[in-house]
């Protein structure tokens, strides 16, 4: 139908006559491979394993109510050993002596990484919680970049104060770290922020481990998640 165009000469186009034209620069949307389910495990100290009870639980996909696998469902025993492979790593691990700068150039090494596997994660983040791929393409994995690549940026940065008091005294603050970070988190349709952001918290103290446990789908309504313990 003709649709008037203000200060166009005489103000009324047939946009039918542009239609052919406009489509031919729409680009046709990217179709994007099923991803391959790589790992159901948890990954503890290192290494996929096995719950320590041996149970798993289904994850499914929300668009079609299938199951996607059978995923490892972690408990208190292997959060257990998540703690004690992370306060190793604390106390025994080249981390905590690592130059603050290697420690940044380590996360945006990370960011890299991902980077390169964009795509497959995002087709996954779609599959596990049903949101569209390109709202896991183009806003939650670039946001948890932005959040990696930020915290990288503190790395060396983290330092103490010098603070006049009164008297012959000399007071100063170091920042180092103090232990293990547990976090437990419920299953969100965004599951690469919450994990992006808890470097955020050892910013402060820059502890050189997180724990990070995730809640089954079963735990809460919604998208379903992958549980896991990790350090």
């Amino acid at each position: 139908m003709p649709v008037a165009i203000f200060g166009a000469p005489g103000g009324l186009f047939d946009i039918s006559l542009f239609r052919e034209d406009i489509m031919a620069t729409i680009a046709a949307p990217r179709r994007v491979a099923s991803p391959q389910i790589r790992q159901t495990q948890l990954f503890i100290d290192g290494q996929w394993v096995p719950a320590k009870s041996g149970k798993t639980f289904e994850t499914i996909n929300p668009a079609t109510e299938e199951v996607i696998a059978q995923v490892a469902e972690g408990d208190a025993a292997d959060v257990e050993l998540a703690v004690r492979a992370a306060r190793r790593a604390f106390d025994d691990g080249p981390w905590p002596r690592m130059n603050a700068r290697d420690r940044g150039r380590i996360m945006l090494r990370l960011c890299e990484l991902i980077e390169e596997e964009i795509d497959e994660l995002a087709a996954l983040e779609s599959l596990d919680n049903g949101k569209p791929v390109s709202d896991a393409r183009t806003g939650d994995i670039p946001l948890a970049l932005d959040t990696l690549r930020y915290y990288a940026g503190w790395a060396d940065k983290i330092h103490g104060q010098t603070i006049p008091v009164s008297g012959n005294y000399f007071c100063y603050t170091r920042r180092e770290p103090v232990g293990v970070a547990g976090q437990i988190i419920p299953s969100w349709s965004a599951a690469h922020g919450p994990n992006a952001g808890s470097v955020r918290r050892s910013r402060r103290g820059s502890p050189t481990t997180i724990c990070v446990t995730r809640t089954p789908r079963s735990a809460r309504p919604g998208p379903s998640a992958r549980s896991r313990s990790c350090h």
